[in-house]
């Protein structure tokens, strides 16, 4: 046919486009093995993150959902396992009675009438070795944008060793009624330096002083939602003091991290947003680093700034999945259709 042309029309894949080139795919798989021998020494698995903080690409915006997909591509396993405690015949009766119980209380039992308390650490790296490495695991709620540290004095040269220059800044938080009631800096230094450890007597001022109050501060508060910390909650000083002040207390079964809405939601929704914030620069300085005192500050208000909604959200969890799932597995951990415990 003359005088007319035909142009080949080409095939596209459908998807989103391709982030990385070939050779950076091959850069990847060249580089898991390795890393794989390395945290199998450590007794670990290694992840999606430990492979991102390694993988070096000419582009930015390289995630760990990214190195998952390349991975899959290509059949390699990444995934670490779930590892959960093992649960002997009396803390599966345990559970079970406790899910049977309070399964039976409404939606607005858990939203409004009941105090979830929960302590937690957050890590402050003081060394330049501790920040690189806290760098490289992806440590989150510590450094402002995955990359700087606080700048803080270093020590000598002997100190600078992964895995030194680690500190502790150790929060009990309490939320009820759709808002935290209260987040307090426990086990702290004292003149010399040393902080305690977290003990009952930590806990008793806790309860004399924060508790008392937010239950005055909220009438419709009746129930303190704990876990069976043996060092802390579950102790003669912590429980007494519980008793003297007339506290109604629901006492989480042992190894059920997930029936705590702190374990399984705040403490994560917490760690996000302190990845996301980021501390103001001190006036009259170059230096936008970030101060002990000022870290501290900025964890306790974020505590406080978490949403409304997200809070109900995960205090209705409990009785829309969690307490069923207990109940359907017969005291051990869910079943698959109520998701993971």
């Amino acid at each position: 046919m003359k005088g007319r042309t035909f142009r080949r029309v080409s095939k596209r894949k459908s998807g989103r486009p391709r982030k990385t080139t070939r050779a950076e795919d091959k850069a990847l798989l060249k580089l898991l093995k390795p890393l794989q021998k390395r945290w199998h020494k450590r007794k670990g698995e290694c992840t999606a993150r430990v492979i991102k903080a390694h993988w070096k690409t000419a582009r930015k915006d390289i995630d760990k959902s990214l190195v998952s997909r390349r991975l899959r591509e290509a059949g390699k396993p990444w995934r670490r396992p779930v590892r959960k405690l093992p649960l002997t015949v009396k803390d599966k009766k345990e559970g079970l009675a406790f899910a049977i119980k309070y399964n039976r209380k409404p939606y607005e039992f858990f939203d409004r009438h009941v105090l979830y308390i929960d302590n937690k650490k957050w890590p402050i790296y003081n060394t330049l070795d501790s920040k690189e490495y806290a760098t490289m695991q992806c440590v989150r709620g510590m450094y402002r944008g995955g990359a700087d540290g606080m700048e803080m004095a270093l020590p000598g040269k002997a100190k600078h060793r992964k895995g030194t220059g680690y500190k502790s800044l150790n929060i009990l938080a309490g939320f009820g009624n759709g808002q935290c009631r209260f987040a307090v800096e426990v086990c702290k230094a004292n003149a010399e330096g040393k902080a305690p450890n977290w003990c009952a007597d930590e806990y008793v001022k806790v309860v004399e002083r924060e508790i008392r109050k937010a239950f005055s501060d909220d009438p419709e508060l009746h129930v303190l939602w704990r876990d069976q910390d043996p060092t802390g909650y579950a102790t003669k000083k912590g429980r007494k003091a519980e008793a003297d002040a007339g506290l109604t207390v629901a006492e989480v079964p042992h190894r059920r991290p997930g029936l705590n809405p702190l374990d399984y939601t705040f403490h994560d929704a917490l760690e996000r947003k302190m990845k996301e914030t980021e501390p103001a620069a001190p006036e009259d300085s170059d230096d936008d680093g970030e101060t002990p005192a000022e870290y501290k500050l900025r964890a306790r208000q974020a505590y406080f700034q978490l949403p409304e909604d997200s809070i109900r959200r995960g205090c209705r969890d409990l009785k829309k999945r969690r307490l069923p799932g207990v109940i359907a597995a017969k005291g051990g951990y869910f079943a698959p259709r109520y998701g993971s415990d």
